[in-house]
């Protein structure tokens, strides 16, 4: 958006006090991307399948009893921050759930310092942790405030992250693409194209054809082999590295006639 035009003094950072959570289809399969069937069950306060807000999340792991998670055990949650997404998921038995934490959120903060923004939004108070039964009351806000107001920042590309938590990108490319569409064996592609990836599992754009995109898979060696896949009636969209619904405002850009 900078790029384009847009005055930094008038973007602001959305921060999400929720979670997203689901019911994975292996337990063994808990990483990032891995395959799920399911929302995580609705919640006892927001109570909407998939979505839990972080009061219920510190409730769910510090309770002895777990509200609506039969296959989960009480106090059983593993906890992972990847270095790339800097943020939190944990998993419990089959149930999944990625959230920030008071950290993640002070992470945020100074990359809005880094990007010298206009500073943060939140979705939405009264999901934060309003009692403060963990440490104080509504946590995430004072994080946020403690990270803007520190003058620190954070790059995201220095040091560059390596992706240390497990991952499952075949189940990935399953959700993002559309099921209708179908994924042609590996191509490899000219020097010129391969020139555009830059480490393992990058997608770029398919040249001529926005319905397509390829995936960089690195080779012993050196060197990429680019693997298709298609979007179907989907288009990609170079901006988020995913397939989108092209009928979505603005992404007639994407894919003009």
């Amino acid at each position: 958006m900078v790029q384009q035009g847009v005055p930094k003094e008038k973007i602001v950072l959305g921060t999400p006090l929720y979670g997203r959570g689901f019911v994975l289809n292996n337990t063994e399969e808990n990483g990032l991307y891995c395959g799920a069937h399911a929302g995580i069950p609705a919640g006892p306060y927001t109570r909407q399948d998939g979505i839990w807000g972080y009061q219920e999340i510190i409730q769910a792991f510090t309770n002895e009893t777990l509200i609506n998670l039969p296959d989960g055990k009480p106090k059983d949650w593993t906890v992972v921050v990847d270095d790339c997404y800097q943020a939190p998921y944990a998993y419990n038995g089959p149930y999944w759930i990625g959230y920030d934490d008071e950290e993640s959120m002070r992470v945020k903060a100074k990359f809005i310092n880094f990007l010298d923004i206009a500073g943060a939004m939140v979705w939405s108070i009264d999901t934060d942790d309003f009692k403060g039964g963990n440490t104080h009351a509504f946590p995430l806000l004072h994080a946020i405030h403690d990270g803007l107001a520190s003058g620190e920042t954070f790059d995201p590309e220095n040091p560059h992250c390596k992706g240390t938590a497990p991952m499952c990108p075949d189940d990935f490319l399953s959700t993002t693409v559309p099921p209708t569409t179908t994924q042609p064996p590996t191509t490899t592609t000219s020097d010129n194209n391969q020139g555009q990836c830059t480490e393992d599992l990058d997608v770029i754009p398919f040249p001529g054809d926005c319905h397509k995109y390829f995936m960089c898979l690195a080779k012993e060696g050196g060197g990429y082999d680019l693997q298709e896949f298609t979007c179907g009636d989907w288009v990609f969209d170079p901006n988020i590295d995913a397939c989108t619904d092209p009928n979505l405002p603005s992404n007639d850009m994407l894919c003009p006639p």
